[in-house]
């Protein structure tokens, strides 16, 4: 819950894959009505926040242990992607609604 909860509150949220850069298409986004992370991008989060070595298969299982839902993400313009969608009683999709990463365009000039 440490490791999810510090990379969604220091990582930006993306509206969708397809309007990314590569570098960004793994990014939290919220998918389903659900929060929806790839656990590659959060290992990488967890292993240079906290200086651990910690494999891909260790996250899933922090992921499964949380109560998180594997979801294969498709569409025309990119590479389909797995996800997880984390429970919504432990991460409420309306607390990371406005949430967008740096590269995006602000709405809001």
């Amino acid at each position: 819950m440490i490791y999810i909860g510090n990379y969604l509150s220091e990582t930006g949220f993306i509206d969708s894959v397809e309007s990314q850069q590569l570098q960004n298409q793994r990014k939290p986004m919220l998918l389903d009505g659900r929060v929806a992370i790839c656990a590659g991008d959060l290992q990488t989060h967890a292993n240079k926040s906290t200086a651990q070595n910690l494999s891909v298969k260790g996250i899933v299982s922090m992921l499964q242990v949380v109560g998180a839902a594997p979801k294969r993400h498709r569409g025309a313009k990119f590479k389909e992607q797995s996800r997880w969608l984390l429970p919504v009683d432990q991460f409420d999709p309306a607390d990371y609604s406005q949430r967008k990463t740096e590269d995006q365009p602000n709405d809001s000039v």
